[in-house]
């Protein structure tokens, strides 16, 4: 917000209503900037250990499904295996059966 106020007839003063620095003609609180700005900086390097404390949460719950699926997937490659082994021993078995008579 702008004001035009004409305090004399040679001088023309305009008056800003902002605080935003001395290149808007405003007053910038210095100390009061400083302590806002501490306490923002505070508040988020509070956030970034909560959020740093889920992320390691969360990246030992990745781990464990990690380990939950290399579970399964040597299961499944075993019970494959395993299958593949019983159908030759019987392929070899009915082969010899077959030589003998």
């Amino acid at each position: 917000m702008c004001c035009f106020i004409s305090f004399s007839f040679f001088e023309a003063f305009l008056i800003q209503v902002s605080s935003k620095g001395s290149l808007t003609g405003g007053y910038f609180n210095k100390s009061r900037s400083r302590l806002e700005i501490q306490k923002t900086r505070s508040e988020k390097m509070e956030e970034i250990a909560v959020l740093e404390e889920e992320m390691k949460e969360l990246r030992q719950k990745l781990g464990d499904v990690e380990a939950e699926i290399n579970k399964v997937t040597y299961f499944i490659a075993f019970k494959s295996l395993l299958a593949h082994f019983t159908f030759f021993k019987g392929c070899v078995r009915n082969a010899k059966n077959r030589d003998k008579k």
